[in-house]
């Protein structure tokens, strides 16, 4: 009776493990999602790893490679940390668009990211 109870628990404890812990899906954040011409900010993109409950993996990051396609003279420095999935643009505020490759480990595709800067139409009011 108790080595029954032991399997049990083991089992228990396996698919619930397998369910919060393992990787089900790669989600790309961008913050923020617009950015307007006329002054300089950072942008945020990373890369979370989504488990079987559409909930966030706690404790865990993933190995993400990033490729400026274009855009590359609308920003002025980059930080890219690979090792965790994030990427931090510091863009000059000049319109036009920047264009980003992201290739997680666990995605099947490669994902691309679209950072529009929008003119300020506040600026132009004036």
């Amino acid at each position: 009776m108790l080595i029954i109870v032991i399997f049990l628990f083991l089992i228990v404890l396996i698919t619930i493990y397998h369910h919060l812990f393992s990787i089900y899906e790669v989600e790309i954040n961008l913050y923020p999602q617009k950015v307007y011409s006329g002054k300089t900010c950072e942008v945020n993109i990373s890369a979370i790893a989504i488990n079987a409950l559409g909930k966030r993996i706690l404790f865990r990051s993933i190995y993400t490679n990033f490729k400026i396609n274009s855009g590359r003279d609308l920003i002025d420095d980059l930080l890219i940390d690979s090792k965790k999935g994030k990427m931090i643009l510091k863009v000059k505020g000049n319109p036009g668009k920047i264009v980003v490759y992201v290739k997680c480990k666990y995605a099947l595709f490669p994902s691309e990211v679209e950072i529009p800067i929008l003119p300020n139409l506040s600026a132009n009011i004036q």
